[in-house]
């Protein structure tokens, strides 16, 4: 990741000048990827001022997901049908939503070997 990780696992180091706008790339990758309910949990800058805080509380939210919880996202995702007749990009978006959900579980599952194109 280009050293792009370290924001996730260490402190901000006096020497480096371009911590700052490789940390805000970094929030931005990890807003993008997280479902909005769960951005707003760590989204309040005054309480989570770093990216390596953020990920320390996601983390927390997510190690707590049970296999219950995954097993009906799967299902979710395996049984999902589109209506025709209805609008397709709601539909789509809760797909996309359950897909990011499950692979947000993979990644908190140490020694899980599954990636986006097994889900």
């Amino acid at each position: 990741m280009n050293g792009l990780k370290t924001h996730i696992s260490d402190t901000k180091p006096a020497s480096d000048k371009d911590w700052d706008a490789r940390e805000e790339m970094v929030l931005g990758v990890l807003e993008m990827y997280c479902q909005k309910d769960i951005w707003t949990s760590v989204s309040d800058d005054s309480k989570f001022e770093t990216c390596k805080s953020k990920w320390e509380e996601l983390q927390k939210l997510y190690r707590g997901i049970g296999s219950m919880s995954t097993f009906n996202s799967w299902m979710a995702i395996t049984n999902a049908t589109l209506d025709d007749s209805t609008l397709l990009l709601p539909q789509l978006q809760k797909l996309n939503d359950l897909r990011i959900t499950l692979s947000v579980i993979d990644l908190t599952n140490e020694g899980s070997s599954s990636d986006d194109e097994e889900l």
